[in-house]
């Protein structure tokens, strides 16, 4: 999905029935309150910061979620990994 706008790529990860994880914090979060201002919905986003966390602190916390939050439990939430250590 290289090239393709925030917007597409969420619709796309809406469409597959899929949680996008991006650590483009400030674009997804202004993207995830307009669809829920307008009515309309996503499959869930989770927002992470590269510079933080290294791969595995990543994984972890990612593994920690997944295995908490059920997809159903996902639907127009917006998870920061940070709060998942």
């Amino acid at each position: 999905m290289r090239g393709r706008s925030d917007h597409d790529q969420l619709r796309w990860a809406t469409e597959h029935q899929r949680v996008l994880y991006s650590s483009n914090r400030r674009d997804f979060y202004r993207i995830h309150s307009e669809l829920l201002r307008e009515g309309r919905s996503h499959s869930g986003i989770i927002l992470g910061s590269q510079q933080r966390y290294s791969i595995g602190g990543q994984m972890h916390r990612l593994l920690r979620l997944t295995n908490t939050l059920s997809a159903e439990e996902m639907h127009n939430r917006v998870e920061f990994l940070s709060a998942w250590g």
